[in-house]
């Protein structure tokens, strides 16, 4: 099974690791104890046509955000680091002043491996770690690559950090969401 498509447990299986749509594919999912995150996809890799945020359960979706090419709506993605060799990717939209963060940390001293986190007018007021929800050996707690990728040699990664969207719905945008305080990361024994 390739990363990002349902399999029939998930379709099926009320507590699956991903809110995705059996229509849809999985770009990140993350199980937060009873609740799930999830970030899905529309289309095929290089068409995208539509991405969708959800929050809750399989039988009860308490947040959803959906960006399409005609409803204006798009999410934003970054990278920051987090300590030494360790970065975070960050892909969030924007309620008014509630921002809704989807996070996942890679390499160095990573207090968590993702996550998602809410902030009102800058004030964290909700923040969830999860580990790596693999599903048949996928791992879904890590953004798809088909949607935002690293790929230094392109010209339009160099001019953003080596990030890559494939799709206009996900614009890159370095808004530094403060990842220090979301990912906070202690000195190893004997300092740095």
């Amino acid at each position: 099974m390739l990363k990002g498509e349902a399999s029939e447990e998930q379709q099926t299986n009320p507590a699956a690791a991903t809110l995705c749509h059996p229509d849809e594919s999985v770009f990140f999912s993350c199980p937060l104890g009873k609740k799930t995150v999830s970030l899905c996809s529309s289309g095929k890799s290089g068409n995208i046509t539509a991405l969708a945020y959800r929050y809750g359960t399989k039988d009860h979706v308490e947040n959803e955000y959906l960006a399409t090419p005609d409803n204006g709506n798009r999410f934003l993605g970054d990278r920051e680091p987090a300590a030494p060799r360790a970065d975070v990717t960050s892909v969030w939209f924007y309620r008014g002043n509630v921002q809704y963060l989807v996070t996942e940390c890679i390499g160095g001293r990573c207090p968590h491996d993702a996550g998602l986190t809410v902030l009102r007018d800058d004030k964290i007021v909700m923040n969830r770690y999860c580990g790596r929800a693999k599903e048949q050996g996928e791992d879904l707690a890590s953004f798809d690559p088909e949607i935002l990728d690293y790929d230094y040699k392109l010209d339009e990664a160099k001019k953003n950090d080596g990030m890559v969207s494939h799709t206009d719905l996900l614009r890159i945008e370095f808004g530094g969401n403060g990842v220090e305080r979301i990912y906070p990361v202690s000195a190893p024994p004997g300092g740095w």
